[in-house]
Order: C-alpha cells, then sequence, then structure tokens
C-alpha cells in the first residue's frame, strides 16, 4: 500500500481514495495508543510501589549491619570484604557455567547452519564454471549464507564473554585468599555464624533493585509505543489536511511512519533487555526488510480481524436491542469521537478537529 500523490511520477489519485488509504491505521494506531498509555500508568504506579519496597529492604540491611556490629564487636565489618569476596567467586563460577553452556548451544547451531549451507551449496553446483540461479535457489543460498555468518558472530561474541569471565573467575579466586588474610581468621569465625542473615537481606535488596530496572526498561518502551502511536496519528493528520487543501502528500514518509508504529506493537518489551551476553548476529538487509513486511502484514490482517469482531458484536447487540423494542444505532466498532484540546503551534487557538475526531470522522 503507497501514500504518495504526485501526479508527476504516477496518475493521480482520487482524494476520496487517497483519503480512505490515509485514516485507514487510524483505529489500530489510536488502539496501541491506548494500550501503551494503559500500560505505563500500570507501569508507573508498580515503580511507585517497588521504589518504596527497595527503600525499605535497603533500610531493613543497614540496621541488620549495624545490629550485627553491635553483637560481633565490629568484627562483622572485618570479616565482611572476605564474605563479599567468596559472594564473588560464587557469582563468577556461576556466570562461567552460564556461558559455557550457552557456548556449547551456539557451537551446535553453527553446525546445523554450516550444513544447511553445504547442502544449498552443493544443490546449486557451487564452485562450478558455469552456474544459473533461479530466484528459489537463490534466495536459499542467501540465507543459509547468513544463517552460518550470524552463528559464527554468535560463537565469536560467546567466546570473548567466555574469555573475560575467566579472567575475572581468575581474580576472583586471588582475591579470596588475600581477603582471608586481611580479616583474620578470629574475626571470620567470630561472623560467620550471621552471614547467612546478612546475605538473605543482601539477595532482598538486589532482587528489588533488579525488579525496579526491569520496570523502568518496560515503561521506557511503553512509552516509545506510545510517542510511535502518536506520532504515526498526527502525520495521518497533517497528510489528511495537505490532501483536502489540495497540496502535495509524501505517502512514502507516511507509510514510514505507520510502518513504524505498528513494528514497534510486535516486537517483544525484551528486545532491548540485553540478558543475553552472545549476540544474536543480523541478516542483511533485504532479509530485515523481508522481515518487516511480512510482520507488517500480519499486523494488518490482526486488526482487520479484530475490526470485524467488533462490528459483529456492534450488530448482534443492535439485533438484540431491535428485538427487545430498544432502538439505537450500532458504533460498527468505531469509537466516539472526543472533543479536541489541540491548539494551532502559532496561533494558540483551540482547534475544531484533531486525531480523535477528524480523522475518524474521514474513516
Amino acid at each position: 500500500m503507497s501514500f504518495v500523490y504526485n501526479s508527476r511520477l504516477q496518475p493521480s489519485t482520487p482524494p476520496a481514495q487517497a483519503e480512505s488509504e490515509l485514516v485507514e491505521n487510524v483505529s489500530e494506531l489510536l488502539d496501541i495508543m491506548n494500550r501503551a498509555g494503559e500500560e505505563v500508568n500500570s507501569l508507573e504506579a508498580q515503580i511507585a510501589t517497588k521504589e518504596t519496597a527497595l527503600l525499605l529492604s535497603t533500610c531493613c540491611l543497614e540496621r541488620l549491619q549495624e545490629t550485627l556490629r553491635e553483637r560481633t564487636g565490629g568484627a562483622f565489618d572485618v570479616a565482611l570484604p572476605f564474605f563479599a569476596a567468596e559472594d564473588q567467586l560464587r557469582v563468577a563460577r556461576l556466570r562461567r557455567e552460564e556461558l559455557e553452556d550457552e557456548l556449547g548451544a551456539v557451537l551446535e547451531d553453527l553446525s546445523v547452519a554450516q550444513g544447511e549451507l553445504r547442502v544449498a551449496e552443493t544443490a546449486v553446483g557451487f564452485g562450478a564454471h558455469d552456474v544459473s540461479l533461479d530466484a528459489a535457489t537463490s534466495s536459499a543460498l542467501l540465507m543459509a549464507s547468513e544463517r552460518a555468518c550470524a552463528q559464527k558472530r554468535r560463537r565469536e561474541s560467546c567466546e570473548r564473554a567466555v574469555a573475560d569471565c575467566s579472567r575475572e573467575l581468575q581474580e576472583a579466586l586471588c582475591r579470596v585468599p588475600l581477603a582471608e588474610q586481611g580479616a583474620g581468621s578470629a574475626a571470620i569465625k567470630r561472623a560467620k555464624p550471621f552471614v547467612p542473615q546478612w546475605r538473605a537481606a543482601q539477595v532482598d535488596v538486589d532482587g528489588d533493585r533488579a525488579a525496579l530496572d526491569e520496570l523502568v526498561r518496560l515503561s521506557v518502551a511503553a512509552k516509545s509505543h506510545h510517542r510511535a502511536a502518536m506520532r504515526a496519528l498526527e502525520e495521518i493528520s497533517t497528510s489528511v489536511h495537505e490532501l483536502r487543501r489540495g497540496g502535495p502528500v509524501d505517502r512514502t514518509r507516511t507509510k514510514s511512519v505507520i510502518d513504524n508504529a505498528l513494528l514497534m506493537e510486535l516486537r517483544p518489551s525484551s528486545f532491548c533487555s540485553g540478558s543475553s551476553t552472545c549476540s544474536k548476529g543480523s541478516y542483511s538487509s533485504e532479509a530485515s526488510k523481508e522481515r518487516q513486511q511480512s510482520a507488517v502484514a500480519v499486523m494488518r490482517q490482526r486488526f482487520a480481524l479484530a475490526r470485524q469482531r467488533r462490528r459483529d458484536r456492534a450488530f448482534d447487540t443492535a439485533v438484540q436491542q431491535f428485538s427487545q423494542g430498544v432502538f439505537s444505532t450500532p458504533s460498527c466498532g468505531h469509537r466516539p469521537a472526543r472533543r479536541s484540546r489541540r491548539r494551532d503551534r502559532f496561533t494558540g487557538k483551540q482547534l475544531s478537529g484533531g486525531i480523535g475526531s477528524e480523522i475518524l470522522s474521514c474513516s
């Protein structure tokens, strides 16, 4: 679907048809914006609650440390670097095991990808002097090559991560005896019975801090979805006004803004969490463009089905009301137009129509 209205490049599109194409995705974008707004409100409330929980757990940890300091006569503070070094060593070992498992999985995926590439090369007679490829064979060879290259990049990234973690593990192994020597066996022995209690309080603080960071990340992603949908609606509104005034409309720009908002809705919220150390790799720009186009098509189909279901429910409601003697006009799945509160950025006057009212009336 294309939105450019330019008579010099192609035959002119009738204004009514062009306007209908422009407002085609308004209801979907409004749904995205409303859902993102609700998610932002919910996440902000959870963030406030989690900040309070983090403050309480931090206060409990500080109070516990003061209590242990008094009960051990200062031995706990002296032995604390040793126990912290032990914790760092334990975390480094667990991290090393996780990375080694991940590297093993990546090596298996690389072996499979290389096997698929060899099969594709054999099918096309790779290395021969005269090779002719049709579109399907060329696409299969390209995708197999991209998968093999992506798995090689993942392997290199995982190998670097394993090397870094091995270095950190070696440093942690060296710190433990130094910390033990600095603390002294007497202080360690006196503070050791209270270490499990201190570690449990520290785990609570770390868990609350990690949960707060995750909520903040999700809130940032939801706000990005909301801004993208609002930007798409504003772009549609501007294009509709330009079209009604008879001016040129850049449909390529409008389509790009709309597709970006729809694609952001398809992307999972955890895409930027950074939880995986090894990079997954990326395909070529052509393959990425194909995936984006297919994702947009799936999104449009989903919204079309949802719109049809809303219309069916509205029709069933109207039939039921008619049978009961209550006469009302079904809404056909559209929301009632809201009174706009937008103001002109130059004059400061309130606009009579905006994204919520004028665009919906166009559809």
